[in-house]
């Protein structure tokens, strides 16, 4: 895992994002922080779990129907 790599992929703000979500802080409290709402933080946290997988070749397909 080389988590290093992985944030130098992303741009200032997500890297920092990145860092405090992974370090434990709460939606909220991450909100607050950087002064967005708790819902953008969780989208934010959804596409940086997205891009983290991408990133590790863990991107599932799709189920067919």
């Amino acid at each position: 895992i080389d988590f290093t790599a992985w944030l130098a992929t992303l741009n200032r703000r997500e890297r920092r994002i990145a860092k405090v979500l992974a370090s434990g802080e709460t939606t909220s409290a991450a909100a607050r922080r950087f002064r967005v709402s708790p819902s953008r933080i969780s989208q934010l946290r959804s596409q940086l779990k997205r891009h983290w997988e991408a990133f590790q070749g863990e991107l599932l397909e799709p189920a067919v129907g």
